[in-house]
Order: C-alpha cells, then structure tokens, then sequence
C-alpha cells in the first residue's frame, strides 16, 4: 500500500509541473461545450479522467472475477463431497468383504 501512495504523490507532482509549465490557454470545444482553459490543467484533467474511468473498468472485472471464482469453489466443493462419499461407500464396501471371509 505504501508503494501505491508514493506512486499517486509522484504522479500528482509530475501532473502539477506539467501543469505549471504548459500554461497557454486553450479553446476546448466538447458537442455544446466551450471553454477556454489552460493547456496544463486540461490535459491533467483529462488525463485524472481516463484514469477514474480505468480504476472502475477494473472494478468491475475484478468483482465478476470474484463471482466466478466463488462459483467455481462451491462446484468444486460439491464435487469434493460427492467423491467423499464415495470413497466412504467403497471403503465400507471393501471392509464389508474382509469381515465375512
């Protein structure tokens, strides 16, 4: 968790010298949307949202991931019960024949 904190520290401070450095201004047209900002905070704007939209595509992968993965364990916890049982069937089974010999 440490090195995630110091990765996100160094990203924003890399992010906030871009910034400072490209400070010209810039007309962003987006379908209605008009707005004069300055090129820095703009490319780090959209650069922070290609970044939260990534983080919760991620999420979502992660928790169908999860869903599997539990499906998964409770069909192989059946199987591990039905070949318990079975194993016990032929056990008994196979002890049945000693004990009448």
């Amino acid at each position: 968790m440490k090195s995630y904190a110091l990765a996100v520290a160094a990203g924003m401070i890399i992010a906030a010298l871009y910034a400072v450095q490209n400070g010209d201004i810039i007309t962003v047209n987006f379908l209605v949307w008009q707005r004069d900002v300055h090129q820095g905070i703009w490319e780090v704007l959209v650069f922070a949202a290609g970044a939260l939209l990534m983080w919760v595509a991620s999420v979502g992968a992660i928790v169908e991931l999860k869903g599997r993965s539990k499906s998964r364990v409770k069909e192989l916890e059946r199987q591990i019960s039905a070949l318990e049982k079975e194993k016990a069937s032929l056990m008994e089974t196979l002890q049945g024949g000693h004990k009448e010999e």
